[in-house]
């Protein structure tokens, strides 16, 4: 286990030498931990999407990452609040935001409701707001250019 502070400063510091490819790289691993967090427990806590992401957010709680509360959205999508996140502890960059979570809660959600998802980080503390909140929505299929939805793979 890697201490609070220590986890943050060394996702401040990647997103430093990085930039913006930082950010991307920090939201990629944030997304392939939240799969495995979620392939991993939901073994333990069963088929109920509601439940693992339930008992992942108390699990996230508990190791000292932020108290995240879930719920879902009347179109479908799932929002997540997070008090005292721990990806703003050691950041100093003001108006920046927190690649990681948002990638890990992605990876969460798509993991327990076994669908793609795309996400964005509608409030964070770096911004000035009182808490970080994601929005993780289902990713509709595009249509190409002749009108036809694209094959996916099973």
């Amino acid at each position: 286990m890697m201490p609070r502070m220590t986890l943050a400063k060394t996702f401040t510091e990647v997103t430093r030498v990085l930039a913006s490819g930082g950010e991307y790289l920090m939201h990629l691993e944030g997304k392939d931990f939240g799969h495995a967090f979620a392939h991993e427990y939901g073994k333990m806590l069963g088929s109920d999407p509601s439940k693992v992401v339930q008992e992942l957010s108390s699990i996230h709680e508990a190791l000292g990452y932020g108290s995240l509360y879930s719920s879902v959205e009347s179109d479908g999508s799932v929002r997540l609040s997070l008090k005292d996140c721990f990806e703003c502890s050691k950041r100093s960059n003001k108006g920046r935001s927190c690649p990681f979570t948002r990638g890990l809660v992605q990876g969460i959600i798509e993991a327990a409701y076994d669908r793609a998802m795309s996400s964005e980080e509608t409030r964070c503390r770096q911004r000035g707001d009182k808490e970080c909140e994601f929005k993780v929505t289902v990713e509709t299929l595009k249509r190409s250019t002749d009108g036809h939805l694209p094959s996916v793979p099973p």
